[in-house]
């Protein structure tokens, strides 16, 4: 009996120790860090950069005259069937979208509400074969990678899914959405994303924040040497920013965009008259025949050009129905290649 009640005893202090905290605690992992996902820029590596657009999707689509606008160019049917084959992902709900080019490879990066579930089956029924899939970071719902890869449309694609906010995909010979996921995770300390470095890094203060830039580092060679009237040749980088400007009148086709284009390089201390070299380039090419295809030699104010340090400026506003109109009949079977990725 007396046995019996010890061992009773004895296992009533354990539990207690245990439920009080006698036992030693097994310390729990801690929570992976928020991924780093904005700007979508910062996750475009800059080695072996050519060029890089970034689009701020939901800004241009909340003014209802860019809506008309863009219309000419992308049909409201042509962005649905976009999100039907996407799993969902809706171009103009994106928070940002940032395109890179880099040789033989072009990477896609949007940020906005996606369910992992319906993007990955959606890039499997549109591959003809899925080669591997692998899970590169786990953590909570919002801090997990996940990676798949093979042949879509003939093509070599790779797709991440970072958590619910952002997608990632490349099309071609595979390794900058690698690098995307480590400067997700800030991992990557020896390189840089492709805005933070020069000289593009100082093209962003000259151009400003809006809604679309874009951005082209030097130097420019071969056919490139010979554009703006030879001035490329001279040049480190090229930037441009366009702005919502305001309606000229309440009419659905009366939105107008501010563009701003710089040269970047030491032109003024070289040459005195090259911003009047710089403005005889971009007459010519408003009076060209895509330059009048897109308005260019209307404009609604401009172009005034003129030398800031280090860069070359010119700005002017346009319409953007012309400007949209313009590009759709110049371009639009290149648009219909960008919708089918």
């Amino acid at each position: 009996m007396r046995s019996r009640l010890a061992s009773v005893a004895v296992a009533a202090a354990t539990a207690m120790m245990l439920g009080c905290g006698g036992a030693p605690n097994v310390p729990s992992a801690p929570p992976a860090p928020p991924l780093h996902l904005l700007p979508t820029s910062d996750l475009a590596q800059a080695a072996g950069l050519s060029w890089l657009v970034q689009v701020r999707p939901r800004d241009l689509f909340a003014d209802p005259q860019m809506v008309q606008a863009i219309r000419w160019l992308f049909s409201d049917a042509r962005f649905e069937t976009f999100a039907r084959r996407h799993g969902g992902i809706d171009v103009r709900e994106l928070d940002e979208l940032t395109i890179a080019g880099y040789p033989q490879v072009t990477l896609f990066l949007a940020h906005g509400l996606v369910d992992p579930a319906k993007v990955e089956g959606a890039f499997a029924a549109r591959a003809t074969k899925v080669d591997g899939r692998g899970i590169d970071r786990k953590a909570d719902p919002l801090g997990t990678i996940v990676r798949t890869w093979g042949t879509v449309n003939g093509e070599r694609q790779q797709l991440a899914i970072f958590g619910r906010e952002a997608v990632g995909l490349e099309v071609g010979r595979f390794g900058p959405l690698r690098a995307a996921e480590f400067f997700a995770q800030e991992r990557l300390k020896k390189a840089s994303p492709a805005l933070r470095v020069t000289p593009l890094d100082r093209a962003i203060p000259i151009v400003g924040n809006a809604p679309l830039t874009a951005f082209a580092p030097g130097p420019f060679t071969g056919e490139y040497e010979r554009a703006l009237g030879g001035m490329l040749r001279a040049a480190t980088a090229v930037a441009l920013s366009v702005r919502i400007a305001g309606p000229a009148s309440p009419a659905p086709d009366a939105g107008r965009l501010a563009v701003r284009l710089a040269l970047l390089g030491s032109f003024q201390n070289d040459d005195p008259s090259a911003a009047q070299r710089f403005a005889a380039a971009i007459h010519v090419i408003s009076e060209s025949a895509l330059g009048r295809l897109c308005g260019l030699n209307d404009p609604v104010a401009g172009p005034d050009v003129h030398a800031e340090p280090d860069a070359l400026v010119a700005e002017l506003t346009i319409s953007a129905t012309s400007l949209f109109r313009g590009i759709q009949a110049a371009t639009g079977a290149s648009v219909d290649e960008l919708m089918r990725y």
